[in-house]
């Protein structure tokens, strides 16, 4: 009998029955047949724990056997047939993932590296919070402050404001020259005239005009 493009489905018991030419029965003979997929996609990671880390094997296949091994020698503190161990943290070599099952086998290797300090982390993640919060309370009192200014600019709306200036200087004066005009009086006849005075009348002359004035008087 053969099987072709066989699947999990074909799994199980056989017997085979066996007579002779007079078909009389010589016996039976019954194989157990087992159809699994092949080992594949093996991916070995890690991740730190407080007191050591943990190192996981993932992979892909029917009735997987896991084995470890660090740098080719077998890790007597980690149990077999497991995929996944506890190693110490200053644990800081290769470790080696081994699948098999009925059908194939395949490997996978991962370089542990020193987990930061714990200390180093509880710091960091207080100072992290710290920055959050800071953060936060800065948004919030930016957010009141600009409320605070909304409800002030509601009030004072619609209120005009004027500037008066007041101007100290002077009207500037016209500049005014003065002139000097003379009069001579002729003397009267049979009578006693004092002596005619000369009068000297100023007047104002404006640039701006050219206009001249002027009297006499006894």
């Amino acid at each position: 009998m053969i099987l072709t493009s066989a699947e999990r489905n074909d799994s199980g018991a056989y017997t085979l029955n066996i007579f002779n030419v007079n078909g009389r029965s010589k016996g039976s003979y019954t194989l157990q047949v087992t159809i699994e997929a092949p080992v594949s996609s093996v991916k070995v990671s890690y991740s730190c724990l407080s007191l050591g880390m943990r190192v996981n094997c993932s992979a892909d296949g029917d009735n997987l056997r896991f084995s470890w091994t660090s740098d080719f020698n077998a890790l007597p503190q980690i149990e077999n047939e497991t995929s996944t161990v506890v190693l110490e943290q200053d644990h800081q070599r290769k470790v080696t993932c081994h699948v098999e099952n009925h059908v194939s086998r395949d490997h996978d290797t991962v370089d542990l590296h020193q987990c930061p300090d714990v200390t180093l982390l509880i710091l960091s993640s207080v100072c992290g919070i710290l920055i959050v919060l800071a953060v936060l309370t800065f948004c919030v009192y930016k957010k009141r402050q600009g409320l605070m200014n909304k409800e002030a600019s509601e009030q004072y709306e619609g209120v005009e404001y004027g500037t008066v200036v007041t101007s100290n200087q002077k009207k500037k004066e016209d500049k005014v020259h003065y002139g000097e005009l003379v009069f001579n009086t002729p003397a009267q006849k049979k009578s006693k005239v004092p002596k005619v005075l000369e009068e000297c009348v100023y007047s104002g002359v404006q640039h701006s005009q050219f206009d001249v004035s002027g009297s006499c008087g006894l």
